[in-house]
């Protein structure tokens, strides 16, 4: 039987792991952005359209390392690093991705 993720409390449990996430969102690999959040009272550096082009980027990226796998073994995350922000990409059991 699958597992079926209730996103609104994993996003929620993410939150509350640390001060500092501010943004948090799920996506299939194909770019659809399955769940997403944000804190409460946090101004957000980018647009909603920003972010879903910057969503499709990292998950092009993402897609792009999976041919090496065999060699390497698979991604366990990546992490870029902004002046302003912080953004890790870490894939889930679900075969989707997470961007914290």
């Amino acid at each position: 039987m699958s597992q079926v993720i209730e996103y609104g409390i994993f996003l929620n449990r993410l939150f509350n792991l640390d001060k500092n996430i501010r943004f948090v969102a799920v996506a299939n690999k194909s770019g659809e952005i399955l769940a997403k959040g944000s804190k409460s009272n946090t101004d957000l550096f980018l647009s909603p359209e920003e972010t879903q082009e910057t969503i499709h980027h990292a998950i092009t990226a993402w897609k792009s390392r999976e041919k090496h796998y065999s060699k390497i073994g698979e991604g366990l995350y990546t992490l870029a690093v902004y002046e302003k922000l912080r953004r890790a990409t870490i894939p889930l059991p679900s075969g989707n991705l997470l961007l914290v």
